[in-house]
């Protein structure tokens, strides 16, 4: 069965990275651009976590470590390869090729994620605010996933099945609920398969690939 790709977006601190914790270890791959710990105690069990420096790495995991008992693929995180990119491009290129050259490698890699139909493929990334002009010369605030350059800002989220914005609330009790908000509420570009999630759902990525496999079972 060929699996959907799944964006997670939100703000530094919103729970993307904590989301990972309860998903079996055994199952799961990540590919940490960040070259961060993972935000948890149980993060140890997840000996398959793998720092990277480059796109070129990130190609390389992707395409020689992901083993057939990986069932999930984390990467970590889209903005941070988009940086890093942005920056060996300048010591290359000039000009319009600066961003030509970045987008090119940000298709490919979105390009090769989308072949891996028997795993599912989840990319973090942090959240942006675009501008839509309308004709009328009025203007929309909408949020969206976060990529360096013009040409993909508003636009990451079509190549993705599933796209889901974290969200974090106070309780009564003065904790904090994190929590993914599922399809678009008017300004973000949330979106899931009709009757796959309720609008909210625990920041728990077990939850989301469980009902991935109830829906396509």
């Amino acid at each position: 069965m060929p699996y959907p790709n799944v964006l997670i977006v939100g703000s530094s601190g919103s729970g993307k990275t904590r989301s990972i914790k309860n998903l079996n270890p055994d199952d799961v791959l990540i590919i940490n651009q960040e070259q961060k710990q993972l935000p948890f105690r149980e993060a140890k069990n997840f000996k398959n976590n793998f720092f990277v420096e480059t796109y070129s790495n990130v190609l390389e995991t992707l395409q020689f470590k992901v083993k057939p008992e990986h069932k999930i693929v984390v990467i970590e995180s889209l903005q941070s390869i988009s940086d890093q990119l942005l920056k060996e491009s300048r010591t290359l290129n000039k000009g319009y090729d600066i961003f030509n050259w970045h987008n090119i490698r940000i298709n490919d890699l979105l390009g090769t994620i989308k072949k891996m139909t028997e795993k599912i493929v989840v990319v973090l990334d942090l959240d942006d605010l675009y501008d839509e002009k309308n004709p009328d010369g009025s203007s929309k605030s909408y949020r969206c996933a976060r990529v360096n350059g013009r040409e993909k800002r508003a636009e990451i989220e079509r190549d993705f099945e599933i796209v889901l914005f974290t969200d974090v609330m106070k309780n009564p009790d003065g904790s904090m609920n994190y929590r993914f908000l599922t399809n678009t509420d008017g300004i973000c570009t949330a979106k899931s398969p009709e009757g796959m999630f309720q609008r909210w759902i625990p920041n728990d990525l077990k939850v989301v690939v469980d009902g991935i496999n109830n829906y396509y079972k």
